[in-house]
């Protein structure tokens, strides 16, 4: 596994710490349909927390694994935005969300040439699988 997700400051979250982390923040996203207080943390707050509720806190010292948990919750937090829910249009929803932007929580959708971009409006608009 070390060769593979490597170890020290280059190692890489391993599939079952992403999968963690991916349930996780799926989790925090569901609460932060009634309450979407999570997004007044900074990012790197956001991260620890997400870290640290994965019961993964030991990641923290590894900064690429960090990167990875930020772009995660930077591309499901982004599509959450974007969701189109009625819940998102109250007033409470609308000036949390609006400060933020501003805390780079979510991804510039304008930066077209940013890959995690393309990734997400490419395959955000699939509705079903194609099996």
């Amino acid at each position: 596994m070390d060769k593979l997700y490597g170890n020290g400051p280059n190692r890489r979250l391993k599939p079952g710490e992403e999968a963690s982390i991916l349930e996780n923040i799926r989790l925090i996203l569901e609460k932060c349909e009634v309450n979407p207080d999570f997004f007044q943390y900074s990012v790197h707050n956001a991260v620890r927390k997400i870290l640290k509720k994965a019961n993964m806190e030991d990641l923290i010292s590894f900064p690429i694994c960090v990167k990875q948990t930020e772009m995660h919750w930077k591309l499901m937090a982004t599509r959450f935005r974007c969701s189109g829910k009625p819940f998102l249009q109250m007033k409470k929803f609308e000036k949390i969300l609006s400060s933020s932007q501003s805390k780079s929580h979510f991804l510039n959708l304008s930066q077209t040439n940013n890959i995690l971009v393309k990734y997400l409006l490419k395959h955000s608009t699939q509705r079903e699988l194609d099996w």
